[in-house]
């Protein structure tokens, strides 16, 4: 009914006021602005365009939050797949690491075995 009553006003401001437009109401006696029933049906017509506009309007609104819904899923989605990849990168450069610690040149088989051989013949030396 708001909705009616603001179509009316709207109606009122667009409509040029003339003298006589302010006559006195057949039935009750009141001065005051009365509207040709060419105005009245236009109103009428506008109220109802004025009813589809509001639902319009809510319908909108709500597919506005859905999308701001679906902006924040995305962001926290987007948050996950980054902590996802640092822990990634992490754990790649931690295994880099332990590669490299395990081709350290004191941990050479070759390094052992030599060693291993010059110490045999060095006591076999000097046991004889």
């Amino acid at each position: 009914m708001p909705a009616l009553w603001l179509a009316i006003f709207m109606q009122a401001q667009s409509t040029p006021v003339t003298p006589s437009l302010f006559v006195e109401h057949p039935e009750t006696g009141e001065m005051g602005m009365w509207l040709p029933s060419e105005y009245a049906r236009d109103l009428y017509r506008r109220a109802d365009k004025v009813h589809l506009l509001e639902e319009k309007l809510q319908l909108l609104e709500q597919r506005d939050s859905l999308f701001l819904q679906q902006v924040e899923a995305l962001q926290k989605a987007a948050d996950v797949d980054t902590e996802m990849l640092m822990a990634v990168s992490a754990s790649e450069q931690e295994a880099r690491q332990e590669i490299g610690h395990l081709r350290a040149w004191y941990r050479s088989p070759i390094l052992w075995f030599a060693l291993g051989v010059v110490s045999a013949g060095t006591i076999a030396i000097l046991v004889r």
